[in-house]
């Protein structure tokens, strides 16, 4: 309407200036052009069309939502303590094991002939113990009576603390071969599942190798490892003990509680985290070593709290608000405190109530104090 009025405007000036007569047409012209666009008032914008949510007021639990490891409590890689040869393998590959059960049999024909021939030479010190001591004492009565000479006796009694010693050193031996002969006889030092055997029959092995026969994992129970952010120190070290932490496994989709939490004693000082070990049972095998799981922390629990749907919060640079809607259909902005938030809620602390209705689509074309149109959100 402007641009028109622009227009005609120009046009009349220069019939003025071509033409006196004109110009009394003219300014009636535009006198009626002027009343008429003074008169006609300009169109009302429409109320914004929005979508709102009601406030609720509930318990909730604030959870953290973390990636964890398992890991094995105990994990044994088993490797030979002697220099011998392997005769026999009593295990297989991921077989369940229990403390004790037999593993491999190294060869121990040397060791035990050597056994036989230490206790044979423990029997010849006793018997050398027996003489030598008579004769320790022949010699310590006689040269009380004067009769044996001092050089005698003292000979008797170093023949005696002599075979006394060599008696003692034979049994050191036959203890030592005793238990070189247990080293051949390989056992699992704990419950278990063994891994690949890594050293088949007929190898040799030495003791104490860099690569092991096989390794045993502990898998009941068993550890999930948590990485938690360091600013949730104060709230885990406060209830370490009894903070509830479940777990799923992505592909068996089974949930665990946990039977224990351990706070590590220091924070990783590379990513600036705390680590948690939690316990779980295990009888049914669905945690494995190495795997990843999702785990859920319950940090704290809030009784009756204001929750208001996530898409409601406005962020600005000093606050977050929302925007509630009065009954005569009139929004008013509300400045709102964050607890916590979920993927779909936001827990807040605000001057709300219970039932009050909150914008959560159109709110960007919204005024304070404004009117605006409702629009039913079908999800609700």
């Amino acid at each position: 309407m402007y641009s028109d009025l622009k227009e005609y405007i120009v046009l009349l000036i220069k019939l003025i200036k071509e033409n006196y007569w004109l110009s009394c047409a003219a300014l009636l012209l535009v006198c009626l052009l002027s009343y008429n666009f003074k008169s006609s008032p300009l169109p009302e914008k429409p109320s914004p069309l929005v979508k709102t949510a009601q406030v609720i007021k509930e318990d909730r639990v604030n959870q953290l939502h973390l990636i964890g490891t398992v890991v094995a409590p105990e994990s044994v890689a088993v490797k030979s303590r002697l220099d011998s040869q392997i005769v026999k393998i009593y295990i297989q590959n991921g077989q369940t094991l229990k403390k004790g059960d037999k593993l491999i049999q190294l060869d121990d024909r040397v060791l035990k002939a050597q056994l036989a021939q230490a206790q044979a030479n423990l029997e010849s010190n006793k018997a050398e113990i027996i003489r030598s001591e008579k004769k320790y004492h022949r010699d310590t009565e006689l040269a009380k009576r004067g009769v044996a000479a001092k050089e005698t006796l003292d000979q008797s009694t170093q023949a005696y603390r002599a075979a006394k010693s060599a008696f003692e050193a034979t049994q050191a031996q036959i203890s030592n071969l005793e238990t070189q002969i247990d080293y051949a006889d390989i056992r699992s030092p704990i419950d278990g599942v063994a891994g690949n055997i890594l050293i088949t029959e007929g190898n040799l092995v030495k003791a104490n190798d860099t690569n092991a026969i096989v390794v045993i994992n502990r898998t009941n129970p068993i550890n999930v490892d948590i990485p938690l952010p360091q600013r949730y120190f104060e709230t885990v070290q406060s209830q370490s003990q009894s903070i509830p932490i479940s777990i799923q496994a992505s592909d068996t989709g089974s949930a665990k509680k946990t039977k224990g939490v351990i706070l590590n004693n220091a924070v990783d000082t590379t990513a600036r985290t705390l680590s948690l070990r939690a316990e779980f049972d295990n009888e049914s095998r669905a945690l494995w070593p190495g795997m990843f799981v999702d785990v859920i922390v319950d940090l704290k629990t809030y009784k009756d709290v204001l929750v208001v749907p996530l898409k409601a919060i406005m962020h600005t640079q000093n606050n977050e608000q929302v925007f509630i809607v009065s009954q005569d259909q009139v929004a008013h902005l509300k400045p709102v405190s964050i607890l916590f938030t979920t993927k779909t809620e936001a827990i807040v602390e605000a001057d709300l109530k219970s039932g009050d209705q909150v914008i959560v689509d159109g709110g960007f074309n919204v005024k304070p104090e404004t009117k605006i149109s409702l629009v039913k959100d079908s999800a609700q």
